[in-house]
């Protein structure tokens, strides 16, 4: 039995401090909209809730417990009424820089901070059962989109749980969160046209994470 004890204890605190992870993430974007729901609610345009879901990949690198990486995905939420379809997306990409303090064989727990760029679109359009090409053509302002981009600073916090069974021993799933901070206003734009004092979004807004991981190493 104590040997059994001594292999478990040497196993947890042999320390990843190498290897390369990478794979895909779902993401839970939470961004301040109370700004943009009070212009909403002048015009009567469906709310939206500051929920936004995406899909997106990560990658990074471990080399003693200093972790360099990247990653980037879209989320987007839609909000309607019986007469217009509201559509709030957001994409980016950052590149990650961190440090593994908690390290284990099946249990790292890192901070890191991203930094790169994040785009926000926001879409208006009628909501029509049925129209004519003609009457397009008549009137070709139905569909709105705007889009805003600023520099992105990320700081967040990751845990990753390794599977210690063979032969998925490869696998690791991490839960990270963290805060996008819009350091700089949106400078919002409607086909290259610049649009003054534009939608309303936080300067804080949080993040959530859960990253389906392959690779590793020692």
């Amino acid at each position: 039995m104590r040997y059994i004890l001594l292999i478990l204890i040497i196993n947890l605190s042999f320390a990843i401090e190498r290897g390369g992870f990478g794979g895909f993430m779902f993401v839970l974007d939470l961004p301040d909209v109370e700004g943009l729901n009070q212009d909403f609610s002048q015009y009567k345009i469906p709310e939206v809730s500051g929920r936004l879901i995406g899909i997106g990949g990560s990658g990074f690198a471990v080399l003693k417990r200093i972790l360099i990486g990247g990653g980037g995905y879209s989320g987007r939420e839609v909000a309607e009424s019986e007469s217009i379809r509201v559509e709030l997306t957001i994409s980016g990409g950052e590149f990650k820089l961190g440090y593994n303090l908690i390290s284990t064989r099946y249990l790292n727990g890192a901070i890191s901070t991203g930094f790169g760029g994040s785009t926000y679109r926001l879409s208006l359009c009628p909501r029509l059962e049925q129209v004519s090409f003609n009457e397009i053509l008549a009137d070709p302002k139905r569909y709105v989109e705007l889009e805003g981009s600023h520099f992105l600073i990320h700081p967040e916090a990751i845990l990753i749980f390794s599977i210690p069974y063979q032969p998925i021993s490869f696998l690791h799933i991490g839960i990270s969160g963290g805060v996008n901070l819009n350091i700089f206003p949106e400078e919002w734009s409607y086909k290259g046209i610049k649009v003054l004092q534009g939608p309303k979004l936080g300067v804080a807004n949080p993040n959530l994470s859960l990253k389906i991981l392959l690779g590793g190493g020692v």
